[in-house]
């Protein structure tokens, strides 16, 4: 089965299901079939299953329902073969991080900011410390572009402290 046509079926079960919230094991038990579906197609850079790519093609009201798996606490590691691993599979699509063209470009940039922050909640030093990165020079170029962001100029160890 394509992941199309699971995320379809999915939509259509959790609109005949109404439930108030779903998660990976609703899934699971409600359609087995489905779930491995997405197992297998929706893969991030690193072998997890990507729940944001699969949010995102549900309808509007099924995507805030989706609740996930509650974070244990983390160890801190460093991990830069993780960082590495979405860096060298996107090196062409890099420039989305500080110079998007369009609203493709900006969807993509969005894309790439959540893989690091994904590898960031689970404890990957390296990860949180490229996101920092990359949201500090989005801020930056937020601050020269938007009036409403001008009373944060000159004040660059502030930003990065809120970062």
């Amino acid at each position: 089965m394509k992941i199309e046509k699971a995320l379809t079926i999915l939509n259509q079960l959790l609109e005949e299901h109404q439930p108030q919230t779903f998660s990976s094991s609703w899934i699971i038990t409600n359609a087995p079939s489905i779930y491995q579906c997405i197992w297998k197609n929706a893969k991030t850079e690193n072998g997890d299953v990507d729940w944001d790519s699969v949010t995102s093609a549900l309808d509007r009201t099924f995507q805030r329902r989706f609740v996930r798996y509650r974070q244990k606490q983390v160890k801190p590691y460093e991990g830069q073969s993780e960082v590495d691993v979405i860096l060298t599979k996107n090196k062409d699509r890099l420039y989305t991080l500080f110079a998007p063209l369009n609203e493709r470009d900006k969807a993509t940039q969005h894309r790439l900011i959540i893989r690091f922050v994904r590898i960031g909640q689970k404890g990957n030093i390296c990860a949180q410390a490229e996101l920092i990165k990359w949201v500090t020079f989005i801020t930056d170029d937020w601050v020269d572009r938007y009036p409403q962001m001008l009373r944060w100029k000159g004040y660059e160890d502030e930003i990065a402290d809120k970062i």
